[in-house]
């Protein structure tokens, strides 16, 4: 596994059609060296063209038709390297003012 790798299915296990929409055209079920993150990404597009939603446990139940089964230890190792809103706001806070990305309200 690379970590690149693990990042692309966390944020996927965390917002399943917010990563594919933001990967659409750079990342296909062949980018993985994995077969088991593979099956994942290729279960989430195949829920998005069904018109079907998609969340963690939708995708890991059609990962499984599959044979790809995560244990829960590793769907929360997956989804805990993915940086929360919470955890990028702080980090935001200890950046020299000089180095922070302005956010504004729309």
């Amino acid at each position: 596994m690379t970590n690149h790798e693990a990042y692309v299915i966390g944020a996927l296990l965390v917002s399943p059609l917010e990563a594919l929409r933001l990967c659409e055209g750079l990342i296909t079920p062949e980018s993985f060296t994995s077969n088991t993150y593979a099956a994942l990404w290729q279960s989430a597009l195949e829920l998005r063209q069904e018109g079907e939603g998609a969340d963690v446990v939708m995708v890991t139940n059609r990962a499984k038709t599959k044979g790809v089964s995560l244990t829960r230890e590793e769907l929360k190792e997956h989804i805990a390297i993915v940086p929360s809103s919470q955890l990028s706001l702080g980090t935001r806070k200890r950046l020299p003012k000089h180095r922070r990305l302005a956010i504004s309200a729309p």
